[in-house]
């Protein structure tokens, strides 16, 4: 006989379930918890959470004893007494904030960037103009770690991880931490400067699709 587990659902969700949020289902594994709830409820709570092809949805997260799931991996085994609980990451989960800030941090330090470029830094302001960025790698970082789940985020992060690395060695070399090309520091200044504009179109496309897929999850769920 599977065993039995506890299943809390979120309102929004709940609207799908008769109103009800808490369930005792007797499941194997995550997916059979879907399943289960499916065949009582209907196939629309199916739709909600899972896609297509049978993978969670990227914007719903799925906590087993207060610990987040790879939603790559329904299968994962229950235990008698588990605790699941099934909430969509538009509630505001760590990941929807991320989602939402990283786009527009990253466009907010390429616009910095950029002024500083523009009016010709100098000293502490050459800097900061060179290292600022360095903070792009471990948003680039939470990019990667927040976006696993989802095809398009670990996309978009592997654009942007070598345009930040890039942006970060010219940095380096506009101060002299690493030697300049043979351009010369002007050169230098030019593709930085035009790397900051390459990052600021991301953080601006990275927002307009962070934003597009709220809205879907929304209406979805």
């Amino acid at each position: 006989m599977p065993p039995k587990v506890k299943v809390t659902v979120t309102a929004v969700l709940a609207n799908y379930l008769g109103g009800k949020k808490e369930f005792l289902i007797e499941a194997s594994n995550l997916r059979n918890v879907v399943e289960a709830l499916a065949e009582q409820y209907g196939p629309e709570i199916k739709r909600r959470l899972l896609d297509e092809e049978g993978r969670l949805r990227r914007y719903i997260n799925i906590y087993v004893n207060d610990a987040a799931v790879d939603a790559r991996n329904l299968d994962i085994e229950l235990k008698e007494g588990d605790e699941v609980l099934i909430l969509p990451a538009v509630s505001g989960g760590a990941s929807s904030r991320a989602a939402r800030l990283l786009p527009a941090l990253l466009a907010v330090g390429a616009l910095i960037q950029i002024a500083l470029g523009e009016i010709g830094a100098r000293g502490w302001l050459l800097m900061a103009h060179a290292l600022i960025g360095l903070a792009g790698l471990p948003m680039t970082a939470a990019a990667i770690y927040f976006g696993r789940s989802s095809r398009a985020g670990l996309v978009y992060a592997s654009i942007l991880l070598p345009i930040v690395l890039a942006q970060v060695v010219l940095g380096m070399m506009l101060i002299g931490w690493i030697p300049g090309g043979g351009g010369g520091s002007e050169l230098v200044e030019r593709l930085h400067r035009s790397n900051a504009y390459v990052l600021l179109g991301l953080g601006a496309v990275g927002g307009i699709i962070v934003g597009l897929v709220r809205r879907r999850a929304r209406k979805l769920a």
